[in-house]
């Protein structure tokens, strides 16, 4: 298996606040991790950067972590820091293989992207009605837990969508009450990516009109790997932004981040 992952500034943002991490653990699993901090709150760009390292460190022990274990390994790190507790405030997406699968868990929003072996692309996008995902720092302030339950639907819909054989043009949406999670075989597959939500927000300017893009559409261009060896997705993200997108007008408006698992029948 080959891991990378890349992350880069949306045009709207002075300081990048989306993180990703990719690897392996001692026994050969890989591992793909994205944060994305909420704008609203301060430092979340450091934020994100403890709760993907904190991730990591479970991963990394071959298992998959619960939202508390890691946002309580984040909150001693920043606190050692001086880092204001709604700076934790992020997103969570993991992912972890063993020889028969991939799973996924996605605390708050984010994007789950598995590529099939005939070459179709089977896109997860989980968004929370009222644009308040419940951030895994939620955890650690009673309070604000309870304020988000009194005012925002506890339910992830997942939107799904794709290309390839047997896949429809119309997204199928399914209604989570709980942690999203997926199992994805591996036999049936050559990569599974994670995504931020800024895979929502690239638009295509035209005229001066901000044209939003579909994610899928956004998604097939992105994850077209000609090398899939060495830091390919950082390499595929650079193109991507400095020409391709310069070439068509498009423009990532928000932070982006992508993780991404690449099995070697892909090279």
């Amino acid at each position: 298996m080959h891991t990378d992952a890349w992350f880069c500034l949306g045009d709207t943002h002075v300081v990048c606040e989306d993180f990703a991490l990719a690897g392996r653990t001692a026994l050969g699993e890989a591992y793909a991790i994205v944060c994305d901090g909420c704008s609203s709150s301060p430092q979340t760009d450091v934020g994100a950067r403890l709760l993907a390292l904190a991730a990591q460190a479970c991963l990394r022990l071959g298992r998959l972590p619960d939202a508390e274990e890691v946002v309580e390994r984040a909150a001693r790190a920043g606190a050692l820091l001086e880092l204001p507790p709604r700076g934790l405030d992020s997103t969570l997406l993991v992912a972890l293989t063993d020889a028969e699968r991939c799973r996924v868990r996605v605390f708050g929003d984010g994007v789950v992207a598995a590529r099939r072996r005939d070459g179709g692309l089977h896109v997860h996008r989980f968004e929370h009605p009222d644009g308040a995902p419940p951030y895994p720092s939620y955890g650690l302030d009673p309070e604000r837990l309870a304020a988000w339950r009194r005012c925002c639907a506890p339910v992830v819909v997942e939107h799904r969508s794709g290309t390839g054989a047997g896949v429809g043009p119309e997204p199928v949406c399914i209604e989570h009450e709980h942690t999203p999670e997926l199992t994805l075989r591996i036999d049936e597959l050559t990569s599974v990516t994670l995504g931020s939500d800024g895979l929502d927000a690239m638009v295509a300017v035209d005229d001066g009109v901000a044209t939003p893009l579909p994610v899928a559409t956004v998604l097939e261009r992105l994850l077209c790997f000609p090398r899939p060896q060495g830091r390919f997705l950082a390499r595929r993200g650079r193109r991507f932004l400095r020409r391709e997108c310069a070439r068509d007008g498009w423009r990532p408006t928000d932070d982006l981040a992508l993780a991404t698992i690449l099995w070697p029948e892909a090279a």
